[in-house]
């Protein structure tokens, strides 16, 4: 099972200055897992917004929009599914928790 996302942010916040950039330089796809969902582990495609900061003191130049809710920047998996994930380690541990995920 594959979703499709896009985000619907008007313009994002620079994670380093807090200045909304409305200016888009590119976009990119990012792959996402979920949890599972009628048996089946969805995989979610994120369209992912680049942006240029406007600001001439930010030391960054460009940045990505962040889904903080729902992702961490760099992560391959969603929140939810880390959290799984996280309980089912702690409650079981290596080898059982390994086999029950």
């Amino acid at each position: 099972m594959v979703v499709e996302l896009r985000s619907r942010q008007c313009a994002p916040r620079c994670p380093s200055c807090g200045t909304i950039s409305p200016r888009v330089h590119s976009r990119y796809p990012r792959q996402l897992r979920d949890v599972p969902c009628i048996g089946h582990a969805p995989r979610l495609m994120l369209t992912v917004r680049r942006l240029r900061c406007e600001t001439p003191t930010c030391p960054r130049r460009f940045f990505t929009e962040r889904f903080e809710s729902f992702a961490r920047p760099y992560a391959r998996i969603t929140e939810r599914l880390r959290t799984l994930v996280t309980r089912v380690a702690h409650a079981l541990g290596g080898r059982p928790g390994a086999r029950l995920a």
